[in-house]
């Protein structure tokens, strides 16, 4: 099973000078719908999309990203 890395994403939109709320402006939703989204690790494979063209990650970001596996 795989989960949504919250801290690692939020690095790298640090290093790529994006707020979580610039990245909810350029996906075209609320403020609120991405941080409840990102709180609750459920964000939909569009969105992960959408990061990943908004943001520029490369392939080896967005696997750390959205392909961390869970640590049980």
């Amino acid at each position: 099973m795989f989960h949504v890395d919250v801290e690692e994403l939020k690095k790298v939109l640090r290093s790529k000078n994006i707020q979580l709320d610039d990245l909810a402006t350029l996906l075209g939703i609320d403020r609120a719908t991405l941080y409840r989204r990102i709180k609750g690790n459920t964000l939909r494979i569009v969105d992960m999309h959408r990061i990943v063209e908004a943001c520029g990650l490369t392939n080896e970001e967005a696997c750390r990203i959205f392909l961390a596996p869970l640590v049980a």
